[in-house]
């Protein structure tokens, strides 16, 4: 059963979706995909005006951080996955590739609501830091064309040329994709960008060091060969299963971490029993009230929404970067909470390092000696050629590549 999300203003969001069959779509094997993906965040801000804290590419899935202005995010990311998966499509059969047609596996994207600062700037840095954790590189900065730095925090805007595949001329030829700190998390520094970004960077090259210590010398990919990554390429790795996917994170620990935690669980599931009944009473004609947060109901159907409950905490509107820093022009923010949160995410991240290398590491196929017991190397072969596999069973891979004899145009199929 896929349950209701709620959608509110101002809720720091992590988004992640993966590509259908895991394929490396979004690997740097071509410079459009990543101008592509660029181009298209931009665009969808412009039309939103949701706020974007960062992105990552990461092969085969993305770790974005968003705030929404108002009450929208599912039109955000519907606008960017749309308009990627249709650049892409272009782009592989311009490049020779048969398309896959549709992009991005079958699950909705995933949305994690980030509750405090702390969970904000461990989960920002946890997306920065997924290519290192899963043996790509060994530094962000190594991934071929752009990478995210906390720099642009302060720059504020990175500038995105139209790509010359799909996007059409009626779009604009360059567009500006503007990023902004985490709210809560710029808040719990005083509004002191300059101090946040020292901290982000050396809180980064920390769980560098930690990620590094828990790979023991396992060489990376490296940028060289990542450029070279078949677009049809795929891990090795088996392959996760659907779980527990967790809607929202705490970074605070301890006893008020668990109160918090508490208190969110709670409030989910008031908020999905009330959508349940409000949703039937509406199948059957009575006169109804779904609760604050529901989105397809309200935009589709016109459905009345109440109001959020005063002590909300998970359902409760958050603040945008414009409210922080009218809080803080207002001294409203006096408790300076950087210290607390550097030490909780440092702490966090020397404690889960090992598990973050575990469920993030990446296996290309073919990077897999056939005697580790984990998954026996596959063989891969272009399409039509023929292969036989031989009598090891092993898996086998075919890279699609579109046939270099193609149908004439105009010509009639068989019959």
């Amino acid at each position: 059963m896929s349950w209701p999300r709620p959608i509110v203003r101002g809720a720091t969001t992590s988004l992640c979706r993966r590509t259908i069959l895991r394929k490396a779509f979004l690997a740097p094997w071509h410079p459009l995909v990543t101008q592509t993906w660029l181009y298209a965040l931009a665009d969808a801000q412009r039309h939103t005006q949701v706020a974007v804290h960062s992105t990552t590419l990461v092969i085969n899935h993305h770790h974005t951080h968003v705030t929404p202005t108002s009450e929208n995010l599912p039109d955000f990311t519907q606008r960017v996955h749309e308009d990627v998966s249709k650049g892409l499509n272009v782009l592989l059969l311009d490049q020779g590739f048969d398309r896959p047609r549709q992009i991005w596996d079958q699950r909705s994207t995933h949305q994690m609501r980030l509750l405090d600062a702390a969970s904000q700037a461990s989960d920002v840095l946890y997306g920065v830091l997924n290519c290192v954790a899963a043996g790509l590189v060994a530094s962000p900065s190594e991934i071929p064309g752009w990478t995210f730095d906390f720099g642009l925090w302060k720059q504020g805007a990175l500038v995105v040329e139209r790509p010359p595949i799909y996007f059409g001329k009626k779009r604009p030829r360059q567009l500006a994709l503007h990023f902004e700190p985490p709210p809560e998390l710029y808040g719990a520094f005083g509004g002191d960008i300059d101090r946040l970004i020292h901290h982000m960077r050396s809180l980064q090259r920390t769980a560098i060091g930690a990620i590094r210590r828990e790979r023991r010398g396992k060489p990376v990919l490296g940028a060289t060969r990542l450029r070279s990554i078949h677009a049809y390429n795929e891990p090795a790795s088996p392959n996760e299963l659907d779980g527990y996917t967790p809607s929202f994170k705490v970074g605070a620990a301890g006893l008020t971490g668990r109160q918090v935690r508490a208190r969110a669980h709670a409030e989910r599931r008031r908020f999905r029993s009330a959508h349940a009944c409000a949703r039937h009473d509406h199948r059957h004609g009575k006169p109804t009230t779904f609760p604050y947060g529901t989105y397809k109901m309200r935009v589709e159907h016109n459905a009345p929404v109440g109001d959020p409950a005063h002590d909300a905490l998970y359902l409760a509107p958050g603040k945008t970067l414009a409210d922080v820093k009218t809080d803080l022009a207002s001294k409203k923010v006096e408790l300076d909470l950087s210290r607390s949160v550097v030490s909780a995410v440092r702490s966090a991240f020397k404690d889960e390092a090992e598990e973050v290398v575990r469920a993030e590491g990446i296996e290309l196929t073919g990077s897999v000696a056939d005697d580790e017991p984990i998954r026996r190397a596959p063989c891969t072969t272009k399409r039509g050629s023929g292969f036989e596999p031989g009598p090891a069973p092993r898996r086998l891979v075919t890279l699609r590549d579109l046939p270099t004899i193609r149908r004439p145009t105009g010509t009639d199929p068989p019959t």
